[in-house]
């Protein structure tokens, strides 16, 4: 009889907590893109990861090895451009020297806001949230690209940019 108890109350438990994280992953709204490796030479992109929850974009960054962030400049980098056009954001985590920062850059009205974040390097995984005002604009859907650049250079995309330099390829999101 103890025994069917524990079972039933571990069983309850475990499949009130499947519920409670499945209604939150309803409530994310996540786009991903994936990288062949070996094309970005020292910030290699492998995928990212952005998630919206309560306003905020999270975006999680997976390269081939561990960033420099001690020496020269490295930026992290994503543009997100409307459907219609009408919007666009650079949103930056960037290393110079060592230190970091945070930034939000509005394409249209030419604006760079300093955001208050801290981004986290875990091994070649880098990370950082925007405030939902980064992406206030853009809409409910929007495409999006990453760029890692290296002392001035790029280095690598996500998606590739494809055949036109001028009109690149966009990831969607959130994902389709």
């Amino acid at each position: 009889m103890r025994r069917t108890s524990v079972l039933l109350t571990v069983l309850t438990t475990a499949s009130l907590s499947a519920c409670g994280s499945s209604e939150a992953d309803e409530a994310t709204r996540l786009a991903t893109c994936s990288d062949a490796t070996g094309d970005g030479g020292s910030a290699d992109i492998v995928s990212v990861e952005l998630a919206e929850d309560g306003g905020d974009l999270r975006s999680t960054w997976t390269l081939a090895a561990p960033p420099n962030t001690s020496a020269g400049t490295l930026l992290l980098s994503l543009t997100a451009w409307s459907e219609d056009g009408e919007a666009g954001r650079q949103l930056g985590i960037k290393w110079t020297d060592g230190q970091p920062g945070v930034f939000s850059f509005d394409l249209v009205e030419t604006q760079n806001q300093d955001l208050d974040v801290e981004p986290t390097v875990e091994g070649a995984t880098v990370s950082a949230t925007f405030p939902g005002d980064a992406v206030e604009g853009l809409g409910e859907t929007w495409g999006w690209t990453a760029t890692t650049n290296v002392d001035g250079a790029d280095v690598d995309d996500c998606p590739e940019p494809g055949e036109d330099p001028i009109n690149p390829q966009r990831q969607p999101f959130p994902d389709a």
